[in-house]
């Protein structure tokens, strides 16, 4: 099941100085936050001027000392125990998943200005089911089994696939990282 989308957290880089005249002391640095989000739950951090969407709290610009934070099942992403689907029940090998890599850190951003970085594709099992010549021809994985495997999970929505996540890979692939990604959606290991 889907969680709802929730609205990024916004959080200072640095403490803005007081408003001109007061002498009261700058605002919590979790400005707008009850407490600080938990440990680990960041999904992507980077610096912007302006707010993709809608309904930003300063009208529609961000001073350059806030940051965005996505968080699980932020923007449309899918939760930390949904299901994301890999087309392909064979093993992949670390120089396609490489060169896969590379071409979606090539491609640039995804339509909700989120960088596809060096990563796989994967998508959730309603998507697959529409979109997948043969959708039984793919094995699955939760995010959380994935990210718990040190692979970071974007959502990167595409025009055609709304549900599109990008699974992110270090740099080299390796066969050992290759064997764990395959090992993650069920896949036999290399010589398995």
């Amino acid at each position: 099941m889907l969680q709802e989308p929730t609205p990024p957290l916004l959080v200072f880089l640095g403490a803005p100085p007081p408003p001109r005249g007061s002498s009261s002391p700058p605002p919590s640095p979790f400005w707008g936050a009850a407490s600080p989000p938990p440990i680990g739950s960041f999904e992507k951090v980077f610096k912007t001027d302006h707010h993709p969407q809608k309904g930003t709290p300063l009208g529609g610009v961000i001073p350059s000392h806030f940051i965005r934070v996505g968080v699980h099942g932020s923007n449309g992403g899918v939760g930390p125990n949904d299901p994301l689907v890999r087309r392909g029940t064979s093993r992949e090998s670390a120089q396609r998943l490489a060169k896969q890599a590379e071409a979606a850190e090539e491609a640039g951003n995804a339509q909700n200005g989120v960088p596809y970085g060096h990563g796989v594709s994967v998508t959730t099992p309603g998507s697959n089911a529409r979109l997948a010549k043969d959708p039984a021809d793919a094995v699955s994985a939760t995010r959380r089994a994935l990210e718990d495997a040190g692979f970071p999970v974007r959502h990167t929505p595409t025009r055609s696939a709304p549900n599109h996540h990008t699974v992110q890979r270090p740099k080299p692939v390796t066969e050992e990282i290759a064997d764990l990604f395959n090992r993650v959606f069920g896949r036999k290991p290399k010589g398995g």
